[in-house]
């Protein structure tokens, strides 16, 4: 009850959402010792949740991957399994369970809430689903502890998500994401599963992409590594270009500046110019992204206008004198 209490604190702390009061007229009080269970990982086969693998990989025993559906029923372990995770986990000696879950549909008012304050609860009770089997879950960061922000997982909140039968850690906030991706480069097991598109994975020979911004970010992360497209083949390679991801105007561009270093030590002048002139665009225009995403989330429930929409947001763009580029406003949730 007192984790409960101190979530829906911070919660207020960083939204404004009013506590929801609770009551509770009595515990229950299990006799005898909380018997051990396995460690699970909550996968997506994104950079982070890789790492968190490859950094637990002697203390994981269960792998959990989270299917989010439009279905209204309820959670069940009945999604199938996707064949990459599979392949990885029976590599890695580590059972797979695949939960599908409707927390995306279920309640549309809170959708836009998901990234920024619930998708940690959201996958916690996932965890809290398979606590006869899973004594620990592990929740793996979005950012470093010096890029925290309010966010569904959080160092400060995931903890509090815990119970007398079910520890929540929240995992790998001391390690930038390109870091991350330099540990995994050492072991092409890791490299052959990444699932990073900003679309979620795709049918065909790429499970990604490979031209959106997330997509074209570890691309050139992995470029700078050196890993071939033998070792990296969710991704295709075949039209691979650097400067692609000039197209893009990004929320931000911290993963970008990570990036920039190395390709300055490495004399790559190619990715130097591209990664300098996306932050340089990113930093010059963030004030108009900060505006579109305050109003997709006070808006939601105007997406059946989209088309009207984006072309009044044509119009203010050039209105303004900005050159168009895509934007990309989805989380980072896939990341993980």
């Amino acid at each position: 009850m007192n984790n409960l209490l101190a979530l829906m604190g911070r919660w207020h702390t960083w939204r404004g959402r009013k506590p929801i009061r609770v009551h509770v007229k009595g515990f229950r009080d299990d006799e005898g010792p909380v018997p051990v269970r396995p460690t699970g990982c909550l996968l997506t086969g994104g950079i982070d949740s890789l790492f968190t693998v490859f950094r637990h990989k002697d203390e994981i025993g269960t792998i959990i991957n989270v299917v989010h559906s439009a279905g209204s029923e309820d959670t069940a372990i009945t999604a199938k399994p996707d064949p990459s995770l599979q392949t990885f986990s029976k590599h890695q000696g580590m059972e797979l369970v695949t939960i599908e879950t409707n927390m995306l549909s279920a309640y549309p008012e809170e959708t836009d809430a998901l990234a920024s304050m619930a998708h940690g609860a959201g996958y916690a009770a996932a965890g809290h689903f398979l606590e006869q089997s899973v004594g620990k879950l592990l929740i793996s960061s979005s950012f470093t502890y010096d890029q925290l922000r309010p966010w569904g997982s959080h160092p400060d909140t995931d903890r509090l998500l815990s119970s007398a039968s079910l520890t929540v850690d929240h995992i790998g906030a001391e390690t930038n994401r390109f870091e991350k991706l330099r540990l995994l480069s050492t072991d092409p097991h890791f490299t052959q599963h990444l699932s990073i598109c900003e679309h979620g994975p795709q049918p065909g020979d790429h499970q990604n992409c490979s031209e959106c911004q997330k997509c074209l970010r570890t691309m050139i992360g992995l470029d700078l590594l050196g890993i071939s497209p033998e070792d990296a083949p969710t991704f295709d390679w075949s039209d691979y270009r650097p400067e692609k991801l000039k197209t893009f105007l990004l929320p931000g561009h911290v993963n970008c500046s990570e990036m920039l270093e190395e390709a300055q030590r490495l004399n790559r002048s190619d990715i130097v110019d591209v990664l300098t002139d996306v932050i340089d665009y990113s930093q010059k225009y963030h004030w108009i992204v900060r505006i579109e995403l305050f109003l997709r989330k006070r808006l939601a429930a105007a997406g059946r206008h989209k088309a009207f929409l984006k072309r009044v947001r044509h119009f203010i763009y050039n209105l303004l004198n900005i050159k168009f580029r895509t934007l990309e406003t989805r989380s980072e949730l896939h990341d993980k």
